[in-house]
């Protein structure tokens, strides 16, 4: 009798799951958010941030594992930015930040 091989295929990779954050500073002050704290990736994938955009009041850098938000001069007030992150396997995710910064 012969047998017939049983083929499992690959799991293929499922993306990352990103989820809005929230921070405050205060004016003229600059915030470090670790963005990645809450979001997560099904298979167990290192995530990174692949890109953001800066905010309406502000400006927003990166360097891939948090992000840091740097409020216009003498702005206050609410401002909100975007970020992506990447799983490394093709699965891309974004979220939204909102920033308050108070006087």
């Amino acid at each position: 009798p012969t047998s017939t091989p049983t083929l499992t295929p690959f799991p293929s990779n499922l993306p990352p799951v990103a989820y809005d954050d929230s921070a405050s500073t205060v004016l003229n002050t600059p915030v470090t958010i670790f963005v990645l704290s809450n979001d997560s990736d099904p298979d167990g994938d290192p995530l990174t941030i692949t890109a953001t955009t800066d905010g309406a009041n502000g400006t927003v850098s990166t360097d891939g594992t948090s992000v840091t938000y740097t409020p216009n001069a003498s702005f206050t007030g609410s401002d909100s930015f975007t970020y992506t992150i990447s799983d490394g396997n093709g699965g891309f995710a974004s979220a939204s930040v909102e920033v308050i910064v108070n006087p």
